[in-house]
């Protein structure tokens, strides 16, 4: 069996009846130095979401070559976080299409699509709290822009529940106001807070 690492060859200890989880657990333990395993290829074949999740499983044969690419945890979770603020401007784009919806008197569609909106900002939510599990700490204690990021979090709630809650009675006029007075701000705000977040993450790395 062939095994690498990040271009390095590695001594193929596992034995043949050993599942493809069970190989990538050993080569992070011994080899990857706390880095994590972020590409899986097999045979020239790189797996990815569901297929990977079926062959992680699997048994590997003394004929195969697994290559697996790491990356360090601070480089992942900055990239998540620069991945994330760019989905701010399409977090933007919904809401400007909720307000036209609005306008035109589409009132159904425009809660409709105001719904996608806000699982949006859930998932961004679950996303910090995901980075700081791959780091192995808290993020909510940073300070950017003078608060927290739980002080942002905090006041990101308080706005969700201001436009749940005018969803949920269909109030078309308040969330009308909402729409076109707080989401770009919000949108703008979050963008900022992301990239500076993984701006610190990487700073934080260079000067560990």
């Amino acid at each position: 069996m062939i095994i690498t690492l990040d271009g390095r060859p590695l001594p193929a200890a596992s034995p043949p009846a050993a599942t493809l989880q069970g190989l990538i657990h050993g080569v992070r333990e011994t080899h990857a130095g706390g880095r994590l395993i972020v590409s899986v290829r097999v045979n020239g074949q790189e797996l990815l979401g569901p297929e990977l999740g079926q062959a992680l499983a699997g048994p590997i044969s003394p004929a195969d070559r697994v290559d697996l690419v790491s990356a360090e945890r601070q480089d992942i979770v900055a990239d998540a976080l620069r991945e994330l603020a760019a989905q701010m401007s399409q977090a933007a784009a919904v809401s400007t299409q909720v307000g036209e919806l609005l306008a035109a008197g589409r009132g159904p569609a425009a809660i409709e699509r105001f719904g996608d909106f806000l699982r949006f900002w859930q998932t961004c939510r679950q996303a910090i709290a995901e980075c700081g599990q791959v780091l192995g700490r808290d993020v909510t204690p940073e300070r950017i822009g003078g608060r927290t990021i739980d002080e942002h979090l905090r006041e990101l709630a308080g706005r969700l529940r201001e436009l749940r809650d005018a969803l949920e009675a269909r109030d078309l006029v308040l969330l009308g106001d909402l729409v076109r007075y707080e989401l770009p701000p919000l949108c703008d705000g979050w963008h900022g807070l992301l990239t500076d977040l993984a701006e610190a993450i990487d700073a934080s790395h260079r000067g560990a």
